[in-house]
């Protein structure tokens, strides 16, 4: 299993940029299973290129930028595999508390959470689908 995690794209957008897109082909192309990106300080969109997913960024999980309510939130990955095969990803949705820690969210804040990195995300993953 060959898991990259590159950092990429521009700060405090939901939008991953097309050079972001690009490289991840090329990372899959070259053999990447899973690309997991961080950087823009927000949560941005998953896609799929062919048998690997790419999560562009998973936001903030532990840092002092309260200046604004996307960087208080993010969304951890959990990756399964069978065998070499990634069979599945779960998103959970968090919320850093006044000390920085993330916490675990659901319900409404943890929705909105989520369908900013559905919206912005392509094929199987993108809202309405």
């Amino acid at each position: 299993v060959v898991v990259v995690v590159p950092h990429w794209g521009t700060q405090y957008t939901h939008t991953p940029g097309p050079e972001q897109r690009l490289v991840a082909r090329r990372l899959v192309a070259a053999g990447a299973d899973l690309v997991v990106g961080g950087h823009p300080h927000w949560v941005q969109g998953m896609d799929r290129v062919g048998d690997a997913v790419v999560m562009h960024s998973l936001g903030n999980l532990v840092f002092d930028m309260d200046f604004m309510t996307q960087t208080m939130e993010g969304v951890t990955l959990t990756a399964t595999f069978w065998g070499s095969r990634l069979v599945g990803v779960t998103l959970s949705p968090y919320v850093l508390d006044d000390r920085f820690r993330p916490r675990l969210v659901g319900g409404a804040r943890g929705g909105d959470i989520l369908r900013d990195v559905w919206s912005h995300s392509t094929g199987p993953f993108r809202s309405g689908r």
